[in-house]
């Protein structure tokens, strides 16, 4: 039954096949110009959706690129703000050694070197992920 059933459909879509060959042709060169018309209005149709993706893809890269910049500047500026935060840990560590000889100014020493060595983690840990985004190397000199 499922042969026969199948054998029915060929010979349909045969027929059919045939039909649609001979229509094109006894087309006449009028109606031939309109299906090439047809054809090439939808090519262009799916040419000018595909130029406004791009246009859009175009758009959407240089959004993410103006923010990426902007990150960068806000590292830049926060770096700067470490760098002068590690220049008065410095000055004031200068001021402050004279203290050293006091009790006790062994630990207030130790601790201050410590908030230096944070600083300027800090510091090279900005200046890392600033070059990470802009893509260059770059080489730690603080352990």
């Amino acid at each position: 039954k499922k042969k026969k059933k199948k054998k029915k459909r060929d010979k349909e879509q045969e027929r059919l096949e045939r039909e649609r060959r001979a229509s094109k042709l006894t087309m006449s060169k009028e109606e031939r110009m309109q299906e090439l018309l047809g054809q090439l209005s939808t090519q262009r149709d799916s040419e000018i959706l595909k130029k406004e993706e791009d246009k859009r893809q175009k758009e959407q890269e240089a959004r993410l690129l103006e923010q990426q910049q902007e990150q960068a500047v806000q590292l830049s500026e926060e770096s700067v703000s470490a760098m002068k935060s590690f220049g008065s840990l410095a000055s004031d560590s200068l001021e402050m050694s004279s203290a050293d000889f006091e009790v006790g100014g062994y630990q207030a020493r130790s601790l201050r070197e410590k908030e230096k060595e944070k600083a300027a983690r800090e510091m090279v840990d900005a200046v890392a992920v600033d070059s990470v985004q802009k893509q260059e190397p770059y080489i730690s000199v603080i352990p």
